[in-house]
């Protein structure tokens, strides 16, 4: 279980360092794109054999899939930042996490894992947390209105992602594999970040800063930590991702919610509690 726990940490640590980003001036994009290349260098760095990079770029369907995927990664992470920057890192960690119900969903109707009534009366609780926690109070106070649906975006699209990852686990890729098929992931995401870089260069002159580079650096380990742990635990031998999936997320909202509330003090409006809880109390459903 210790690939569950490293996942759990890492995952947090994600939510928090983007927090940090609005503090400190960090342009999110840039910051970003060289967080993939941390990704790509870490990959290598796992992989036991070369050679299986080049056996996933010739197998067409995990091609396909990692073209897929580093858009997924890059445009999710991009929804992650501008949501924890503008609604808040708790707020933002619960609602990527509470999608734990597309792959739960998934895995029992496509995989025939077990999904009891208790797990259909989590997945009511998890829609119904995600709509309490959204901070209504300060989204009143914002101009862009649309900021009101990042954490629903980032819901989607983070069910989208752990469900992506389910498939591959299972039909696409060995243990050996789960190293280079990262790197091959991470460097799509890098290429479209760095186009989209290019592109803003031209048009509105925006070029690194040191500071910009730092975070990069410091936000690519647990961003790669996250993903490869998480695909090892996956492929605990006895172990249902229906039960890999709520554990990993109960411990991401509530390890990054506590600390974005006692270590960067965000603001704890009441009904937060409520939806605090029944997040909590909407994966323990799922658990059993």
């Amino acid at each position: 279980m210790i690939y569950l726990i490293l996942s759990i940490i890492s995952s947090s640590a994600i939510f928090l360092i983007f927090k940090q980003f609005k503090k400190y001036e960090i342009n999110s994009l840039q910051a970003i794109v060289v967080n993939y290349l941390v990704c790509i260098i870490l990959g290598i760095s796992f992989t036991k054999n070369n050679s299986e990079l080049f056996i996933l770029v010739n197998n067409i369907p995990v091609f396909i899939f990692s073209l897929f995927l580093g858009g997924v990664f890059i445009f999710c992470f991009s929804l992650i930042s501008s949501s924890s920057q503008r609604v808040g890192a708790a707020v933002t960690s619960i609602a990527a996490k509470t999608s734990l119900i597309i792959p739960v969903l998934f895995a029992y109707f496509h995989l025939n894992e077990s999904l009891s009534l208790y797990r259909w009366g989590g997945i009511l609780l998890a829609i119904t947390s995600i709509f309490l926690l959204t901070p209504e109070r300060r989204l009143k106070t914002m101009k862009n209105r649309w900021v009101y649906f990042l954490p629903f975006l980032v819901f989607f699209t983070g069910g989208v992602l752990d469900t992506t990852v389910k498939i591959l686990q299972t039909f696409y890729l060995n243990n050996d594999q789960f190293a280079p098929f990262l790197s091959l992931v991470f460097s799509v995401a890098f290429i479209i970040g760095i186009i989209i870089t290019i592109t803003n260069y031209i048009i509105k002159n925006e070029v690194f800063s040191l500071k910009t580079i730092v975070a990069g650096l410091i936000l690519g380990i647990p961003n790669y930590c996250s993903v490869y742990f998480l695909l090892k635990a996956l492929d605990l031998p006895g172990i249902e991702s229906t039960f890999i999936f709520p554990v990993n997320n109960i411990g991401i909202i509530v390890l990054s919610s506590l600390s974005a509330w006692i270590f960067l003090r965000e603001k704890i409006e009441k009904k937060y509690f409520i939806g605090f809880s029944l997040a909590i109390l909407s994966i323990i459903f799922i658990m059993k």
